[in-house]
């Protein structure tokens, strides 16, 4: 476990790193080449973006060092529950930075009416989650990092 751990630190590095160079070389941009109009507009966007890309980075690495955590769990109809919830994360961020680089506002406004079904899903895990906790107390801990990750994966959505 330790060796993925690693892994994962590594790879919240390198998102933080990446969101220093990117910011770095947008500053650059502006300051050397002076850009107008949509040029200017589509550099000030990178700019709003890339915090929100390096905080859904920190909640990527949040999840992955509680998948660790759970490796050999075996509350398996609550895995089912969250890697739904993951991949239609998975697909709206796809759909997002589709939508930004194509300049596709049909598929952008997609994707902030998915954040509303995200967000629903969320309140019906975290109910389903909740009354288990209650019937099964024992499994409080496991329950609750599954909780936490539905969490950081709805916090992940309402990034876009």
């Amino acid at each position: 476990m330790s060796n993925w751990l690693n892994v994962s630190t590594r790879a919240i590095t390198s998102v933080n790193a990446l969101e220093v160079a990117i910011d770095e070389e947008s500053t650059r941009i502006l300051a050397i080449r002076q850009p107008t109009a949509r040029d200017l507009r589509l550099v000030m966007a990178v700019i709003k973006t890339i915090p929100d890309l390096e905080r859904i980075g920190d909640q990527a690495g949040r999840i992955a060092h509680i998948a660790l955590q759970m490796l050999g769990e075996t509350q398996a109809k609550h895995f089912v529950a969250i890697s739904h919830l993951g991949n239609h994360v998975r697909q709206m961020l796809h759909d997002a930075l589709d939508a930004f680089a194509r300049i596709d506002v049909e598929t952008a406004l997609q994707v902030i009416h998915e954040d509303l079904k995200v967000d629903q899903e969320y309140d019906k895990m975290s109910r389903q989650l909740l009354t288990y906790m209650m019937e099964e107390p024992r499994t409080i801990p496991i329950v609750l990092n599954i909780m936490w990750s539905a969490r950081a994966l709805e916090r992940i959505a309402a990034h876009y």
